[in-house]
């Protein structure tokens, strides 16, 4: 199993005297960019490092305080961190595990690619976009380049109780030979050249799903579960004595089996099993509307020339029938993102390390590393 640490945002900033001035992480269409595209454009889907849909757990990192120690200490706050972590890692891993056995990462992005496709009608005509097949970015010295044309990266991650799906498209245009001027001036600024790297256009997009309620016990439940332990711990019948261990055992038991509240665990089990019902019927759903969104909004985005404001206020697109609202974030590094969800959407919740599904290398790892143990339990 391999996990992600989710990274930190690049910030964008201009120094004028002592004042700093921060300015979005969006780099804007403009016309002058467009106007200095002449030949196609293709649209290439780039493949993260890892595909599928992955999940998120909550993880310790005490390297920071063990530090100071040395090695000792860094040793030992591993040692810890690997003991806290192990359970909620294992419980992201087994549901990152359960979706993939009904959609696999190609297959999403295959879906995502053909939605860029069948939406080209969204897209700047002067842009020119064609489209042949969903491929990985192209790689040079085994490190990873970013080829030509409108490069869409989209990835699928699930909140730590399994309550809701984000899908995001992290998009940008590059083309070589095209001069950038930022718009991004900071006052009193001196005059700089253009910029020739070739990026000519970024943006991020999120959707986010519906969000399924937290599961409460039902007191049936909790009666029915605390008759099974007493049925359990009797001999003919007889509940043991309070001077008998077995009694506090059974004690322990039935505090356990009266709390509200289900484990981490059950809570994200039991809304997987939501998720993967008849199929993966309502996650296939969500994931179907995030690629109309994305598809549509990145287009609508190439369109738009006006330039994020740092402290700007958002601007609400669409909001449908049912609450849901598509709108352009408005203040801070993230303005000028582009965003889909629910009414009510709760933003906490979201861990901050991240697990995919297995690969069939590592399966067939797991399934070596099983036999071992049990031939050496055999002798």
């Amino acid at each position: 199993m391999k996990k992600l640490v989710t990274a930190a945002l690049v910030v964008a900033a201009f120094t004028s005297g002592c004042a700093m001035q921060f300015n979005p992480n969006k780099r804007p269409m403009q016309q002058a960019t467009i106007d200095q595209i002449k030949s196609p454009v293709p649209l290439n889907m780039q493949t993260p490092e890892r595909t599928g849909v992955a999940t998120t757990y909550f993880a310790q990192d005490s390297s920071a305080a063990g530090a100071q120690y040395g090695l000792i200490g860094a040793l030992t706050t591993a040692v810890i961190d690997g003991i806290a972590n192990s359970n909620p890692a294992e419980i992201a891993s087994n549901n990152a595990n359960r979706i993939a056995e009904i959609i696999k990462g190609d297959e999403l992005l295959n879906q995502a690619y053909t939605t860029l496709a069948a939406n080209k009608k969204y897209a700047p005509t002067s842009l020119n976009l064609v489209f042949s097949a969903p491929t990985p970015a192209p790689t040079k010295s085994g490190k990873a380049t970013t080829p030509d044309g409108l490069n869409v990266q989209v990835g699928y991650i699930f909140k730590t109780d399994m309550s809701g799906l984000n899908v995001y498209a992290n998009v940008s245009l590059n083309a070589k030979g095209v001069e950038y001027k930022s718009p991004y001036v900071a006052k009193d600024a001196k005059p700089t050249k253009p910029d020739i790297s070739g990026l000519v256009y970024q943006n991020n997009f999120n959707y986010y799903s519906q969000q399924f309620a937290v599961p409460v016990k039902p007191q049936s439940e909790i009666d029915a579960k605390v008759a099974e332990i007493k049925t359990k711990a009797s001999k003919n019948g007889v509940l043991p004595k309070k001077d008998n261990p077995q009694y506090a055992r059974m004690m322990s038991e039935i505090k356990q089996a009266q709390k509200p509240e289900y484990t981490p665990k059950e809570i994200s089990d039991k809304l997987a099993d939501q998720w993967l019902a008849n199929n993966g019927e309502k996650l296939k759903a969500e994931i179907k509307a995030a690629h109309e969104f994305i598809a549509a909004q990145i287009y609508k985005d190439l369109a738009r020339f006006d330039v994020p404001d740092y402290k700007g206020t958002d601007t609400v697109l669409e909001t449908s029938e049912n609450g849901r609202v598509i709108k352009i974030v408005g203040a801070g590094f993230n303005a000028g993102n582009v965003i889909s969800e629910p009414k009510e959407f709760i933003s906490t919740g979201w861990g901050n390390a991240t697990v995919y599904p297995e690969t069939a290398k590592e399966k067939a790892k797991d399934q070596t590393k099983e036999k071992a143990k049990e031939k050496s339990k055999a002798k």
